[in-house]
């Protein structure tokens, strides 16, 4: 919550109960007056959300009450009207406080690295593939959010965690929700804008990250900044018409496809009737990757992915070397290059891993690893994070029966969006409509940024540790279970 807004409803209940109960005279007018003030303050200094105007028109409603009251003392109040207009206001008050309680403007968790954290937004244009998405004849234009050390954040602005509330008014859209998500625009980072690269590293290793379906790239800042705290370069790739929304660095914002969504979602459903209709038991892990090969509208967007975050590394590439201006030159370690990704960003993972070398590890957070993991091993080391074990693990499932070389981490008490940032954006929300699980927010936070960065240490730093959890011990949290393959 933001202190301002905090200050404005203390002032409500004040002043709602001062209405009701204590009927003090000295402030009945002045507190609501200063209630007024305080909310309008709020929106000032902290910015607009739709959430406190309910908030708003409650205290103008007490201030109108105490004037009316001034004017014509004498008059005389039905008894049972009274306690009618009594329950009103407390139901009224409730829903006041409570909306901005249940949306409210977080402070998300700061990174624990010695590193400082900047933040710069970049988009590349592939003129070997026009957009097939869209009916406009362009090129495919990825836009890629980086989270890197820095060392001088003076004068610079701390980022936003999406830094467009029209942006955050489509994933209300595509949630089929009233504009109530704009919120998340106003919630600040510990990212500082357009900064320099930090000299105290000669080179970074690089990560690469790929949302899920209908989300967007900066849907895990927790984990971009953690990471880039402790000494990684993440580039977080976003990909046209199938995000919520691309931001490119010129404001330019390209919304979802419904077409597209439509199509995919569809799409499950018949693999999964095509599925069953094979005869295999649902419980064997062949049922899973039967889904999967009957998913071709979805294999196809896995590898449509996928090209986007090797594309990508062809710029990391190019800036490295100069031969793209940037403030990453010389300061790539591409030889170290890992890459992760929650939901369907995780099956992008998967399948960057199986067609691009250059990638030496991976992590899968909660996805269903479509396009060719069912029938192609991956060289590469790889992890899964997903929620607690049970005798159906879908998502190991879906990787090919020869597959190893990879752990299975299991958390006891998440969900599947428990795994991106909603975890601490809509802590209590989450929990109601059961889009989160019952694991608490900074536990989950806690369990995924330890193991992350083991992984990456091990495999891309080539640093590990005895008491690391990535070694197969999970006394450290009794809720994980570990499977190592």
């Amino acid at each position: 919550m933001r202190p301002l807004e905090n200050i404005f409803l203390c002032l409500i209940l004040f002043s709602s109960l001062n209405l009701i109960l204590f009927k003090n005279k000295k402030i009945q007018f002045y507190l609501p007056l200063v209630t007024i003030i305080s909310g309008i303050s709020s929106i000032i200094f902290e910015g607009y959300r739709v959430h406190i105007v309910p908030a708003l028109i409650f205290s103008l409603v007490i201030l109108t009450h105490v004037i009316l009251k001034t004017l014509f003392p004498k008059r005389k109040n039905n008894k049972l009207l009274s306690i009618i207009y009594a329950i009103l206001l407390i139901l009224t008050l409730f829903i006041s406080i409570a909306i901005p309680l249940v949306f409210p403007v977080v402070r998300l968790h700061k990174p624990t690295g010695p590193h400082l954290v900047g933040t710069k937004i970049m988009s590349f244009v592939d003129t070997s593939r026009i957009e097939k998405l869209s009916n406009s004849n362009e090129y495919r234009n990825v836009p890629v959010q980086v989270w890197y050390p820095t060392s001088n954040i003076k004068g610079k602005k701390a980022a936003n965690w999406i830094n467009s509330s029209e942006a955050m008014d489509f994933l209300s859209e595509s949630w089929n929700l009233p504009n109530i998500l704009e919120h998340f625009s106003l919630v600040k980072t510990h990212s500082y804008l357009n900064t320099d690269v930090s000299e105290k590293e000669k080179k970074y290793p690089v990560i690469l990250f790929s949302g899920g379906y209908g989300m967007f790239n900066g849907q895990n800042v927790i984990q971009m900044e953690e990471l880039a705290s402790k000494g990684y370069i993440v580039f977080s790739v976003g990909h046209p018409y199938e995000d919520f929304a691309c931001i490119y660095p010129d404001g330019k914002i390209t919304p979802s496809s419904k077409k597209q969504s439509a199509i995919l979602s569809d799409d499950t459903s018949k693999a999964i009737n095509n599925a069953k209709k094979s005869k295999i038991n649902e419980n064997d892990a062949e049922f899973d990757r039967t889904i999967i090969r009957n998913a071709k509208f979805s294999n196809a967007s896995a590898k449509l992915w996928s090209n986007d975050m090797s594309f990508t590394i062809n710029k990391i590439t190019d800036m490295n070397s100069g031969k793209i201006n940037s403030i990453f030159l010389d300061k790539l370690d591409i030889e170290s290059i890992g890459a992760f990704g929650h939901s369907f960003g995780g099956a992008a993972s998967s399948q960057l891993c199986i067609q691009d070398n250059r990638v030496k590890a991976f992590i899968n957070m909660d996805g269903t690893p479509f396009g060719d993991s069912p029938d192609k091993i991956i060289n590469q080391p790889f992890m899964i994070l997903t929620h607690k074990k049970n005798e159906k693990p879908n998502i190991p499932y879906g990787y090919s029966k020869n597959q190893k070389n990879f752990m299975v981490v299991y958390i006891d008490g998440a969900e599947h969006m428990n795994f991106s940032d909603l975890n601490s954006l809509i802590p209590f929300l989450g929990k109601i409509t059961t889009l989160l699980g019952d694991v608490k927010e900074n536990r989950q936070i806690e369990i995924m940024n330890d193991y992350i960065i083991g992984f990456f240490n091990k495999h891309l730093k080539g640093t590990r540790s005895p008491s690391s959890v990535i070694e197969g011990s999970s006394s450290k949290y009794p809720e994980v279970t570990i499977d190592v393959k």
